[in-house]
């Protein structure tokens, strides 16, 4: 009952009208499109429906064109899909085909070490990782970079949450004045050039809270005053965020005169070590140059 059409007649004249096709047919159907009945309303769009289909099959596969045909720019080269060299199933989404040599940048060739060694490997290979994902490793190497140069201007303590801080800093680059700002750090979040911290310190008896990006070209200076400011029960606090002390009163959190000044005392001591030291590997330095004279 369901492959035979549905007939109407209006004014003597006999119609068929279709049902909606579906997209996937089941034999009864499939036998009732391919008869002779069903041709007079029915055709045009099952006419498209089967160029649709031929289409489909006829659609090339882009994995199976860069396996058979290989790097465009060098057409010697071919990229074979083995068992060894499959992507893996897991990870299918974070690998691409590799369309040519060319498909690595510049800076990938400047920061990955072995380069050669690694396309040299992939020539097998008809895959690798997307750019996106590649481009994380030299974002990395950027940020270490620009990492490594803004350190040489400024020296940065090693310091973490619960610490005493004072911090230099303008409020333009133009700006001649200087700030200074004193208090306790509440806790450092650490993310290449992008890392800064917090701290929480009293400004005519009320709290005030600065948020620093610690490579700001702004900063002039970041000292240590004291390690481990904050105390609990008598014991320096085990934490890396001290956002507790907020709701601690203003005196746990305060840089007091007494604190700047043993701060001086300690910076005194630590600039006479230091030279002591300097002056030591002198003396030792002009030993063992006497030693390789007398050798010689």
């Amino acid at each position: 009952a369901d492959t035979v059409p549905i007939r109407k007649i209006v004014n003597g004249r006999e119609y068929i009208i279709p049902k909606p096709l579906p997209t996937k047919f089941n034999k009864s159907t499939q036998r009732l499109i391919d008869s002779v009945e069903n041709t007079s309303i029915r055709e045009p769009r099952l006419r498209r429906w089967k160029e649709k289909q031929k289409r489909l099959k006829l659609r090339k596969n882009p994995w199976k064109d860069y396996m058979v045909a290989g790097a465009r720019d060098e057409p010697e080269v071919v990229f074979e899909k083995n068992e060894n060299n499959r992507i893996p199933k897991t990870d299918w989404k974070n690998f691409a085909p590799i369309t040519s040599p060319l498909d690595f940048t510049f800076l990938e060739k400047e920061y990955s070490p072995n380069f050669e060694e690694k396309v040299a490997k992939r020539k097998n290979l008809w895959y690798h990782r997307k750019a996106h994902k590649r481009a994380n490793t030299i974002i990395k190497h950027l940020n270490k970079e620009g990492v490594a140069s803004l350190t040489k201007k400024t020296k940065i303590p090693e310091f973490t949450g619960g610490d005493a801080l004072e911090v230099r800093f303008k409020g333009n680059l133009k700006d001649e004045r200087e700030n200074i700002f004193r208090g306790v750090c509440l806790g450092r979040k650490n993310a290449g050039l992008s890392s800064s911290f917090k701290i929480i310190g009293v400004v005519n008896e009320v709290p005030v809270e600065y948020s620093f990006p610690l490579y700001s070209p702004l900063i002039s200076r970041i000292r240590l005053v004291k390690k481990g400011y904050v105390k609990k029960e008598g014991k320096n606090v085990r934490r890396a965020k001290v956002y507790y002390i907020r709701d601690l009163p203003t005196s746990t959190y305060t840089v007091t005169k007494s604190d700047m000044e043993a701060a001086d005392a300690q910076d005194r001591r630590d600039a006479i070590r230091t030279r002591k030291e300097a002056k030591k590997r002198k003396k030792e330095a002009l030993l063992a140059a006497e030693r390789k004279d007398k050798e010689n």
